[in-house]
């Protein structure tokens, strides 16, 4: 997925955190889009694991209360904030799962990750 917002944002990592010197001016999760390239509430349904991947935030689709897939907030980048960083720049509402993680934080280092 890239990003979480588009147009002006500003990241940097250091030190295993994430931090947003300038927020987007465009969500990206939005609750429609106009031209569907990938349909993952379908792939979801299909057993096929369906996983939204940004600097900040790792999604997933998820069984929601109902059964159908519902976008499901999994991982959150070291250093970030979850109402302000994460959740209020989803311009839909997303679930938080109840076994939230934390982004591997040798992800935001310089260096080998020593896998």
């Amino acid at each position: 997925m890239g990003t979480l917002t588009a147009g002006g944002l500003e990241v940097s990592a250091a030190d295993g955190k994430v931090r947003i010197v300038r927020e987007g001016r465009v969500k990206k999760i939005v609750p429609e889009v106009s031209h569907l390239s990938f349909n993952g509430p379908y792939v979801a349904s299909l057993g096929i694991s369906v996983l939204y991947i940004t600097e900040r935030a790792v999604f997933e689709m998820r069984a929601g209360g109902g059964g159908e897939p519902r976008l499901t907030l999994v991982e959150i980048a070291p250093g970030m904030d979850l109402q302000r960083d994460v959740l209020d720049q989803c311009a839909t509402p997303v679930a938080v799962a109840d076994d939230l993680r934390q982004m591997d934080a040798r992800l935001f280092q310089a260096g080998p990750m020593r896998l």
